[in-house]
């Protein structure tokens, strides 16, 4: 199942795409929905790895995501459960927007589900899912906000 969020940012892609890029431990306080834990277990120059806790639909789903950094515009987040087993994957894309003073974001959430009781939950909750997708990403948006401009008034908004 595939679900396609797009956000505008009023940043220009390199500090869009830095921000969003330095994952840190405490960015689940940053959030408000969905992620609830995700510690950073490694980082290089072209990965990082995390052990993340996920909530939606009051369903919890714990493993590792690894995600490929791929500068200056684009990363993918697998995620896999404990079993190894590829869950999802979430590909992001940073394009410049009003003249290259802000950038579009666009995440392809491509969800791994085998059961079809589990793909038919998908289907009738998408709006429901999507919906937590944008609280997450405007508590994102509003930590970008405060941390790249304090002070500014000029507020993120979903696309």
């Amino acid at each position: 199942m595939l679900i396609r969020y797009r956000r505008t940012f009023p940043f220009p892609v390199g500090e869009a795409y830095a921000w969003l890029t330095d994952y840190q431990d405490d960015d689940p306080a940053r959030t408000g929905a969905i992620v609830k834990e995700r510690p950073v277990l490694s980082r290089s120059e072209n990965q990082v790895v995390l052990r993340g806790v996920l909530e939606t639909l009051g369903r919890r789903w714990e493993g590792n995501a690894v995600v490929d950094l791929m500068p200056p515009d684009r990363w993918r987040a697998t995620t896999r459960d404990a079993r190894g087993r590829v869950r999802s994957v979430y590909d992001y894309r940073l394009e410049p927007a009003d003249g290259g003073r802000a950038s579009l974001l666009t995440v392809d959430y491509r969800f791994n589900v085998r059961r079809w009781r589990t793909r038919l939950t998908l289907l009738v909750a998408r709006r429901a899912i999507v919906k937590e997708i944008d609280r997450m990403w405007d508590g994102f948006a509003a930590a970008m906000q405060r941390e790249l401009r304090p002070g500014a008034t000029v507020a993120p908004t979903a696309a």
